[in-house]
């Protein structure tokens, strides 16, 4: 009977991202060489937690600079509030003394919707 639980556990676990995606083994080694992160089409949820975490650890240890772009409805919602997410979900419980105004400076906020121009690495932002 251990064995048919055992099997059943590892078969649920390739339904999990973190497992099948496999972060740490494919994609770690390439936030230590990158000087700018964007982030567009994606949300700042759960599911992706890994990266968040990674791009957060990079703006804390190295030069890094992070791009956000934003999507909201009709209003546009405060830049201060979309880094204070991205902060939220990027930290782990051990950082959660550090001051994050270093942090917030290495983040750029570009807010758009359906009635705004679509500029994604375009110089114009809103």
């Amino acid at each position: 009977m251990q064995k048919i639980v055992n099997k059943q556990t590892d078969e649920r676990k390739k339904f999990v991202k973190s497992y099948w995606a496999q972060n740490d083994s494919k994609y770690k080694k390439y936030f230590e060489d990158a000087d700018l992160f964007i982030i567009y089409g994606s949300s700042m949820g759960e599911t992706d937690m890994w990266w968040w975490r990674q791009i957060f650890q990079s703006l804390l240890d190295a030069e890094s600079e992070l791009i956000i772009y934003n999507y909201c409805s009709d209003e546009m919602k405060d830049k201060e509030s979309i880094k204070d997410i991205f902060i939220k979900r990027g930290k782990d419980t051990k950082k959660a003394y550090l001051d994050f105004a270093k942090i917030k400076e290495k983040i750029f906020i570009v807010n758009y919707n359906n009635k705004t121009k679509n500029i994604f690495l375009d110089t114009k932002v809103n």
